[in-house]
């Protein structure tokens, strides 16, 4: 036998569920993400592609820093390139036949101070608090203290600036890999965000819709409630004779 007790019971259990479901997609709507609580196995795999995601940029971050020292050490051994062209100049200046000794004081002076120049280059061109010219001083690439008046004087230089031009060229190679690797990070970044956004993601439109049916039923079950404890109330009255 249905009682009254158990109707309300009803009632109150339909009320509680169209409640939860309001709170349910109001949460979904606030975050853009499916409840946890939806498909348990969704959540595992969708926390394996925020992983993945995560892990992308990281390596996208390792990469454009990579990028950016490659940069900076390149700028550093393009001036120490233009000092040792300078140098060259002089060196063939120097060899002038028709210089007087003073002219040849003057050049080999102009020369020290490129030498002294890539110096301050090596010490001051870093990245991230860290040296990065380690190698290209002035006494590494044979140039400090160089006679210019000696026979391979030239070959000296020329030497320098092989050593110089060679390893900016691999530099120049580094940062292209890491520029394919960079787009090659980025578009797996966004696929893998698309795939977590898909499985994990929101509906919007679909929450908005079960949002507002939720509120109708929870003001439906509300009214049909008060309804039927008007309707037991008069009931009662008319069985205790209370009814006007």
């Amino acid at each position: 036998m249905i009682t009254s007790k158990h109707i309300s019971g009803a009632f109150e259990r339909n009320y509680q569920q169209s409640y939860q479901n309001v709170v349910d997609s109001a949460k979904r709507i606030s975050s853009g993400k499916a409840l946890t609580t939806d498909s348990p196995v969704n959540v595992v795999i969708g926390e394996r592609f925020a992983a993945k995601v995560t892990e992308n940029f990281n390596l996208l971050r390792n990469a454009q820093d990579a990028i950016s020292m490659n940069q900076t050490k390149d700028g550093g051994l393009s001036s120490v390139g233009d000092s040792l062209q300078r140098m060259r100049e002089l060196a063939v200046q120097y060899k002038n036949g028709t210089l007087t000794d003073d002219d040849r004081q003057i050049i080999a002076y102009e020369a020290q101070q490129m030498a002294e120049g890539i110096n301050d280059i090596a010490k001051m061109v870093e990245f991230n608090g860290h040296k990065i010219l380690g190698g290209f001083d002035s006494a590494s690439l044979g140039v400090n203290g160089l006679n210019l008046g000696a026979e391979n004087s030239l070959a000296v230089i020329d030497q320098a600036l092989s050593t110089v031009n060679s390893s900016r060229a691999t530099i120049g190679a580094q940062v292209n890999r890491e520029e394919a690797n960079i787009n090659n990070l980025a578009q797996s970044a966004i696929a893998q965000s698309a795939a977590e956004q898909s499985l994990r993601g929101v509906d919007l439109a679909r929450e908005i819709t079960k949002l507002t049916t939720s509120q109708m039923l929870m003001e439906a079950g509300m009214y049909a409630q008060k309804a039927h404890q008007e309707i037991t109330m008069n009931r009662l009255s008319g069985l205790l004779g209370l009814s006007s």
